[in-house]
């Protein structure tokens, strides 16, 4: 039996206009995370928070995202049913007043060296 090719997705997202970095932050770690870890297929799910994400909106230049976001999914397949699922409608809703928007893309993984740090799963314990 073979194992279905796994989708990797990367998303860039942008903090609501009025939203300050910092309440972006904690409703992602607080909220949003917590409603997209409950979205049915997701196998591997990581968010890097910009540490400098674009203080004041600017016309002038491409804003920096809050937030890039990485999760692998079980399947082709599951990535087509997700937008589909109650729990992705949830958090979508969610964006609302909290994510402006966000793009994102399939991307494939390439590790050049490894982390050797332990890994810290946020809200589980060692």
């Amino acid at each position: 039996m073979s194992i279905p090719k796994r989708v990797t997705l990367m998303f860039e997202v942008y903090r609501w206009a009025g939203t300050t970095p910092e309440e972006f932050r904690k409703h992602y770690i607080e909220t949003h995370a917590q409603l997209g870890k409950k979205i049915p297929g997701i196998v591997w799910y990581e968010t890097f928070l910009n540490e400098q994400p674009t203080g004041a909106w600017q016309a002038q230049e491409r804003p920096r995202p809050d937030a890039y976001v990485i999760m692998k999914l079980e399947s082709e397949e599951v990535l087509q049913k997700m937008r589909e699922t109650e729990e992705w409608r949830i958090a979508k809703e969610d964006d609302i007043g909290f994510a402006s928007h966000s793009f994102s893309t399939p991307v494939e993984r390439l590790t050049w060296i490894a982390d050797v740090d332990p890994v810290v799963v946020v809200g589980q314990e060692s």
